[in-house]
């Protein structure tokens, strides 16, 4: 399972627009910092919210045409996203 690396990736990314001093020297001390101080369920933050996601776009795909799944993915995938950022 690779949630831990898009964790750690999104923390490094959302660091750099923050234009305050880095928090993370490398991608082994951001894993090591958030270990510490939240322990190991931070590094897996999300991830009911993507199988999830991923499942509903997969029946998606099985169920209905590719039109009709390419639309409803971009829909899904906004709204999964203006969703996170609202929590």
């Amino acid at each position: 399972m690779l949630q831990p690396l898009d964790v750690v990736k999104t923390r490094l990314q959302i660091e750099d627009g923050l234009g305050s001093l880095p928090r993370y020297g490398s991608t082994l001390h951001a894993f090591r910092v958030i270990l510490q101080s939240e322990g190991w369920r931070a590094l897996y933050a999300g991830t009911v919210q993507w199988y999830t996601m991923f499942s509903y776009l997969n029946n998606m795909q099985i169920t209905h045409s590719t039109d009709v799944h390419a639309c409803g993915e971009v829909v899904l995938l906004t709204a999964f996203i203006q969703a996170l950022h609202h929590r």
